[in-house]
């Protein structure tokens, strides 16, 4: 019986998240991963957006991942902000083996956040495509460096092998519940400077959000 009411006491928490990042970086199968333990290599791209949901449980209460899935494409980028109301955590994906999405996550959704996305939005910068590392392209040392700069969550995930994708999740539920971690994360206003290795003057104007350090 004392377990019972325990159940019945615990709190349920909804958290919507949304996914952003190029086309093909792999943004619907992490999230198809994460809410069905799935991998389909032959899905089709995301029109608009898509809505998953799982539910996980954490020690205090059960959290329910309310995740929008986003389009790639230039010509959906206009609805992001849309998605991006009263969300309180986005994952930034690019693809170890693709420079190129990796320095979108700097020039394009990195600002993009920043501008359209409410306060205190708890932000995770991923890369996808682990099990490729023979192909890699996107040091991963560089890239936490610059997640470091943005005082964000970062791993690397494969949704192939399921490799680091629950642990993405419940690291952002568990950031988002320390109140601590999060007051302590809050930016400063200030221009980052990006990596002159990537050859761009890109300037980025800081505003002030709540991203935890991983």
């Amino acid at each position: 019986m004392a377990e019972r009411h325990e159940q019945k006491r615990k709190v349920v928490e909804k958290i919507k998240l949304v996914l952003v990042g190029n086309m093909d970086v792999g943004k619907t199968s992490l999230a198809v991963r994460f809410a069905r333990s799935a991998f389909d290599e032959n899905h089709g791209s995301t029109i608009g957006a898509s809505f998953l949901a799982k539910a996980v449980e954490m020690s205090d209460k059960t959290i329910i991942f309310h995740i929008w899935d986003t389009a790639g494409q230039e010509r959906f980028h206009s609805l992001i902000p849309m998605y991006l109301r009263d969300a309180r955590a986005a994952i930034v994906l690019y693809d170890i083996t693709d420079e190129n999405s990796f320095k979108n996550v700097k020039n394009i959704w990195m600002p993009k956040l920043q501008k359209d996305g409410p306060e205190n939005l708890q932000v995770a910068i991923v890369g996808s495509k682990l099990d490729l590392t023979h192909l890699r392209q996107v040091d991963k040392q560089r890239a936490e460096h610059f997640a470091q700069k943005y005082r964000c969550l970062f791993t690397e995930t494969s949704a192939k092998t399921g490799a680091n994708v629950e642990k993405l999740f419940y690291d952002i539920a568990d950031s988002l519940s320390d109140t601590a971690t999060r007051s302590h994360g809050v930016l400063r206003s200030s221009t980052i400077h990006l990596d002159d290795s990537d050859n761009e003057d890109h300037q980025v104007k800081e505003r002030k959000k709540c991203c935890a350090e991983f």
